[in-house]
């Protein structure tokens, strides 16, 4: 690789962080929306809170 495409490159890299993350929190939004629209679904995500909490350990091997 040229060094001459080495910033394109990196502007490249930092536009896809940045549309990657974007997705992500696209794709967030849509499951909370989904789950807050099907009463059963929002039920289980209190149960399933209510049980592992805010930020579930990996299980153990």
């Amino acid at each position: 690789m040229s060094d001459k495409n080495k910033p394109h490159l990196a502007a490249e890299a930092a536009q896809a962080t940045q549309s990657l993350r974007r997705l992500s929190e696209v794709i967030a939004e849509a499951e909370a929306r989904e789950v807050a629209e099907h009463p059963d679904l929002a039920e289980l995500g209190a149960q399933m809170h209510g049980f592992y909490g805010d930020d579930p350990a990996p299980p153990e091997r």
